[in-house]
């Protein structure tokens, strides 16, 4: 294992709570395959706006699953914008 690369997380504490950041892997991907990845997302976050609309119970587990989906999905776009 290379020293000198990052760590794949980091911790940091924000307004009381810890956060984990991933780095993104997506740099390895093809276009292809980060085009999926991001259509993947959209589709997850359509499903999960989709529940809540209908009145699923787990509200609290629904927005935090959203928010981690459009976490991943700016992180992909991020990418994307960042080859161009």
């Amino acid at each position: 294992m290379d020293s000198a690369a990052p760590p794949a997380t980091a911790a940091d504490s924000v307004g009381g709570f810890i956060v984990t950041v991933f780095r993104s892997s997506t740099s390895a991907l093809k276009p292809v395959e980060v085009t999926a990845a991001a259509e993947r997302c959209r589709r997850e976050i359509a499903g999960i706006e989709a529940l809540i609309v209908a009145g699923h119970p787990d509200l609290q587990g629904l927005c935090r699953a959203l928010a981690d989906w459009l976490a991943e999905l700016r992180i992909i776009e991020q990418e994307i914008c960042a080859e161009k």
